[in-house]
């Protein structure tokens, strides 16, 4: 097959976790792979511009690389997301007109900003992916052509690190790491969190890492001494594998009960006990007592925080139980073939789109 991926960017979550990373096994397989990514990067656009202003120059991009398209004509064009991020979708109707076929990827609740845009993204494609069950529901009253791909981590690149004591003599025992990885917007999900965290910063040896691509911006860590790491791709997997335990913590509203679950699986696939949310998909992703813990309100985070931090054996069990049920369910090499059966099978069936 010749795919043509339509991404958001190279360093967006979304293009690494949901294309990116299939890219290198779809070539091995004999395929022939096109990553297009958005110019400029969708969601954060030049600097010197701004988002919002960068917008007419990535339809433009994009126009020219339908236009190439028409010439091309790959066997499938698979849109992550959406091309835009704005409610406009003449680009996918563009590329609809000159693709053989197109697939969409949802990997959020991508409905909820537009629910019209998102009717006819949904009408315009022949298949649909999306990255949990909850994202399949919504789509089915649009589109019975859909499948689950969930969103997972390369266990290859996540090997587990070994860990050293955390106790001992107050002069020579080494911080328990308490961290956190992710887009800075999305550091407000730690913020109901965080008055768990405070008393027991001061009263254990922790260090909270927070993992992003700025500082958080706000004054909710006021006081609270956080080591701030600057997000790389060069660095990313060296940074998850420094935590002791990871955090993933959520609203309980619409928008995060369709989230996947990323975060929370490059700490297991590290070898790293989690604590999360209840909401969405994270309740199917740990295997509570067994992979890591589930905590909703104050109290409960603090309770989990604290039989973390107390136990070394128990941090050490969970680690290495999250490893295996990422290797076994959310791996590339798990859903790899999934997707290139899935890309196939939309590739010798008719098309659903009368042009």
């Amino acid at each position: 097959m010749r795919i043509l991926f339509l991404t958001s960017g190279r360093e967006v979550p979304a293009s690494r976790f949901r294309v990116l990373q299939y890219v290198p096994y779809l070539e091995s397989q004999g395929h022939v792979c096109t990553v297009r990514p958005s110019w400029p990067e969708k969601y954060r656009g030049l600097r010197f511009l701004g988002n919002r202003l960068s917008e007419p120059l990535r339809v433009v991009h994009r126009t020219f690389e339908a236009l190439q398209e028409a010439i091309d004509r790959h066997d499938v064009t698979f849109v992550e997301r959406e091309i835009l991020s704005s409610g406009f979708t003449g680009l996918e109707r563009l590329f609809r007109r000159v693709s053989r076929r197109m697939v969409l990827d949802v990997d959020d609740a991508i409905f909820l900003l537009n629910p019209g845009k998102f009717e006819r993204l949904v009408g315009l494609a022949d298949h649909v992916v999306v990255g949990n069950v909850a994202l399949r529901e919504v789509v089915l009253p649009r589109n019975e052509a859909v499948s689950i791909v969930p969103t997972v981590v390369d266990t290859a690149a996540y090997s587990p690190v070994r860990r050293s004591p955390c106790e001992g003599d107050a002069d020579t025992r080494k911080p328990l790491r308490v961290g956190w990885i992710g887009t800075a917007y999305n550091s407000q999900y730690l913020e109901p969190i965080l008055p768990a965290l405070r008393p027991l910063i001061d009263r254990h040896a922790i260090e909270f890492h927070l993992v992003a691509e700025r500082p958080p911006s706000g004054g909710a860590f006021g006081g609270l001494p956080v080591r701030f790491e600057r997000w790389s791709a060069a660095r990313e997997v060296e940074l998850v594998q420094s935590f002791d335990v990871g955090l993933m913590p959520l609203h309980d509203d619409e928008w995060a009960r369709y989230k996947c679950g990323a975060k929370l699986l490059q700490y297991m696939a590290a070898g790293i006990p989690s604590i999360a949310s209840p909401v969405g998909a994270n309740c199917e992703i740990v295997r509570p007592g067994e992979t890591g813990l589930l905590a909703r309100t104050v109290e409960e985070w603090r309770d989990a925080l604290a039989t973390l931090i107390d136990d070394q054996a128990l941090r050490e069990r969970m680690g290495a139980a999250a490893r295996r049920w990422v290797e076994a369910e959310y791996s590339v090499d798990r859903w790899a073939p999934v997707l290139e059966r899935t890309l196939r099978e939309v590739v010798e069936s008719p098309s659903r789109w009368d042009a």
